[in-house]
Formats: structure tokens, sequence, C-alpha cells
């Protein structure tokens, strides 16, 4: 009995202690306990170094940064997802600068680019000729071939009772290529909601980014708020269109998300994965208005964005390798965030698994760092997941925080693609309370955002740590996480999972 107190003696005494607080015995023996902040700060001092010139989307950096987590990947003995040949899933994006010049001139109003007039696609064109008006041109048999051959089709912005920017650009591009295979010369679009112009010129200020790009007829957004140019086409029998523009300017990048795979060690519970997800992108290099750069620093190197969730993602890669949960582990650090969740979003439309196979997504993103006493868990409420990620906090000496003004940023993270999906998928974020914070406004999304003294390397161990704790919890769990009953994605959810769910 003495041999067996001072057995378990020794044994506490050896607990690793983390901010005046013992770990518990169970996360002590875990390899997730054994990390060490030399190795991750060795990760991010990489990551977020000049020589990466901020991971921009299309760049040598962000090639080497994709690189770099691959080889990682292979060095903790995490594989390719099974089919797959190797870590990356590649795939190209359009980067489409908008004219400088662009008109409308129809039913007696005129509209110009930049305050009423955007151009979404086409090249160079100036015609005058008579315009089809097609409400929302929503279905096939809103217009035919006889009705808009040669002609200018002009259409309500996006579908009844939708307002949303990026859903109503999708509900116009397939109005439009089907304008375009009717021969229709162009494609013109009245925006009409409740959101300000302002909010969608912003799109056609500078560059925008998207997948699958088709060229094909000009595409043009004009500002109709009031109304005014539908009613007065709508009261035209055989209204005429002016139209010009420069057309739009394309490139084309190719870029390519990384993932990894972790097989389960339960036979039972191996084909249910938890995805482990993160961006790897900045905003490169350059000045920018309104930004801190100058010509002496003009790298936007994102260690906090998403440099920590970057090198977490790598932590949580080694630890879960070497003591593999029970079910399987999927590994994504997305490209193209900063771009609109493009890499996230291409992995929900193209995904390497089956998505009714991921059973939860912990998504880790940031904007800065204001408090390393917390993690701040964007969706905490909403799946019941919850209580294993803070437990898996509190076992590094670390707390929970919630609040009702960082909920927002649940739709703005990569998380939100595999939400949309119906995969229970919070962000699991380093301690900030506010995007107002102080030390959160001087890095976010600024050159000063370094791999340096100012960033908490001590925290940086702690929060990647409690990450990787948390996957395993959620990974052995009995039973598999689910959004909170009466969640606005539990319909979804089982619309995905089935009879599973």
């Amino acid at each position: 009995m003495l041999r067996l107190a001072l057995a378990v003696l020794v044994f506490a005494l050896a607990a690793p202690v983390v901010s005046g607080q013992r770990t518990p015995a169970r996360a002590a023996a875990a390899p997730e306990a054994s990390l060490r902040r030399a190795d991750l700060e060795a990760h991010l001092r990489f990551l977020a170094s000049d020589e990466l010139m901020g991971r921009a989307p299309g760049t040598p950096g962000i090639d080497a940064a994709a690189r770099y987590i691959a080889e990682q990947f292979r060095r903790f003995g995490v594989v390719p997802v099974p089919g797959q040949t190797d870590y990356f899933q590649r795939f190209t994006l359009t980067r489409i600068a908008p004219p400088h010049l662009a008109s409308v001139f129809a039913a007696g109003d005129s509209a110009r680019a930049g305050a009423d007039v955007g151009v979404l696609a086409g090249g160079p064109l100036e015609t005058s000729v008579q315009a089809v008006y097609v409400g929302y041109g929503a279905n096939a048999d809103h217009f035919t071939e006889a009705d808009v051959r040669g002609r200018v089709v002009v259409a309500r912005a996006g579908l009844p009772g939708l307002a949303n920017p990026r859903l109503m650009l999708d509900a116009g591009a397939a109005k439009r290529r089907r304008a375009d295979s009717l021969g229709a010369v162009a494609f013109v679009e009245l925006v009409e909601t409740a959101v300000p112009w302002s909010a969608f010129g912003r799109m056609f200020r500078g560059p925008r980014t998207v997948v699958d790009y088709a060229d094909g007829i000009p595409h043009l957004w004009v500002n109709d708020a009031s109304g005014g140019l539908r009613a007065a086409l709508e009261a035209q029998a055989a209204p005429y269109v002016r139209l010009s523009t420069e057309g739009v300017t394309t490139t084309t990048l190719r870029v390519q998300n990384v993932v990894g795979f972790i097989p389960g060690r339960d036979r039972s519970l191996a084909a249910e994965i938890v995805a482990l997800s993160a961006h790897h992108d900045h905003l490169g290099a350059g000045m920018r208005s309104g930004a801190d750069a100058t010509p002496a620093d003009s790298i936007f190197n994102g260690a906090r964005d998403n440099g920590t969730g970057t090198v977490a993602l790598l932590a949580a890669a080694e630890a879960l390798a070497q003591q593999p949960p029970k079910r399987s582990i999927l590994l994504l650090s997305f490209t193209a965030e900063e771009m609109g969740l493009v890499g996230a979003r291409y992995f929900a439309d193209h995904p390497t698994v089956a998505l009714d196979r991921i059973v939860y997504d912990l998504n880790v993103d940031t904007g800065g760092i204001s408090d390393t006493t917390v993690v701040s868990l964007v969706g905490a409420g909403r799946t019941t997941a919850t209580p294993l990620v803070e437990r898996a906090m509190q076992a590094f000496g670390l707390r929970l925080y919630q609040s009702a003004e960082i909920e927002p940023l649940f739709n703005a993270s990569d998380n939100a693609p595999l939400a949309a999906k119906g995969i229970p998928a919070p962000t699991f974020s380093p301690g900030f309370r506010s995007l107002r914070d102080p030390l959160v406004a001087r890095y976010y999304h600024r050159a000063a955002d370094h791999a340096d003294a100012s960033y908490p390397f001590g925290y940086l161990l702690r929060f990647s740590q409690a990450y990787a704790r948390a996957a395993r919890l959620i990974a052995d769990a009995p039973v598999r996480p689910r959004w909170t009953t009466g969640d606005a994605f539990e319909s979804t959810a089982r619309a995905l999972y089935g009879s599973s769910y």
C-alpha cells in the first residue's frame, strides 16, 4: 500500500503544471502534454517569416507554406486521405479586376461604374440595342432564344427574398449563363434590396476572386435601390439600353488546400471523422490603403491571423498521430480564406471524403490575441461537444470565453461552409473579447503582425495543447457531437446524416 501511495505521489509530482494548476493525470499522459514550445515557435517563425511574403494565394510564399505543412504531416506520420496520392487538393481561382469605365443608359436613367454600376464578367462592349426585361429570370421559361437573341437581358438581381450578396452572385451567374447560351449580347441585373449599394460596391472597387469562373457575355449590376428603373422597364413594351464597358481583366491562380488523415483506432468508430481546420493564407505584401504598411515594412506576415491556427493544426497533427483516437481525424489547411473562405467553400463542394462521415469540425482562426487566460469559442452554445472542449481548455489552465459580441464571427471563418452543409462546426479562437480590443486592432490585418517578441509564445503552447486535447476528447467520446436542439443547422444535419444522426 505504501509503495502504491509513493507511486501515485511520484506520478503527481511529475505531471506538468500549467498556469499554477497541475495538468490532470490523463491529459498529462497524452502526447499533447509533451508538445514543446520551441517546436511550435519554430513553426510560427517560419510561416510568418518575411521570406514567405505574407502567404498570398497564387504566390511562391504560400506554395512554400503549403509544402511545409505537408512535409510536417509526413514527418508526424499523418497520411494522405485514402484514395489520394499526396496531401494537396489542387484547384484554380480566377482573380477579376473591374474596369474603370462602364455605363448603362436605359428608360431615361443612366448609371456609371463605381457609384452605380459594377461589372462582374465579360469583355469590352459598346452597344445600343433593344432590351428584354425578364423579372427575376429565375426559371428556364422566363426567357427563350426567340426573346433574347441579339438583345440585352435585364433582370432583377438575386431571387425573391434573397439579399445575401454571395448567393445573389451565384444566382446571377446561373442566369447569365442561360442568357449567353440563348444568344444575348449582355446581361444586366438591377440591385434592389435593403442591403445598401455600398456593401455591394466594395466588390467592384478592387479585384475579387472566384472559383470556376466562366467568361462570357458582359454581366453588369446596376444600383436600382428605389426600383425606379425596374418600374420604367416594366412599363415599356420595347425598351432600349445603351451599354458600355471596358470589360474585366482576369488572372488565373493555381492554389491548393493541404489535407491529411489519421485513421481511427476503433473499428466501430473509425468510419466517423472529426475534422480539424485552419487557413494558412494571409494578405501578401504591398502598400495598402488604411493599413500600417510602410516602405520599410510592407509584408503582412500574419503571425496571429492565421499562423497561430496553422501551428495549432500542426500541433494537433503531431499529438494525434502519435496516439490516434477512436474516430479518424481529417486535417484541413485551407487556402484563400482571406478572399472569402474560398478554400473551405471549395472543399465543402468538392470533399475528399464523404461529408456525411465528418461528424464535427473544430476550426481554429483568429484576428488577434488579447486575453491569454481564455479560449474564445465562437459557436460555443451551438453544439453538444462544448463541455468536452471546455474540459480540454481547463486541462491546460485556460477558460472558455463566449459572448454575444463574438458570435457574428461564426459565419466569417472557414467553419461556415462546413456548417452550411450540416456539420457541427464552431471556431476555437485564441483569446479575445472583442474585435475592438486594442491588442486585436493593433495586429489584425496589419503589417505589425510578426512572430517576434510581441507574440505570446507561451500561450501558443497552451492553446495548441488545448486544441489537440479537445480533438482527442471529441474523437474518443462514445456519442457523436450534434447541433443543439433547435439550432438553425439542425434540419440540414438531419438531411446530411439521415438515420445516423
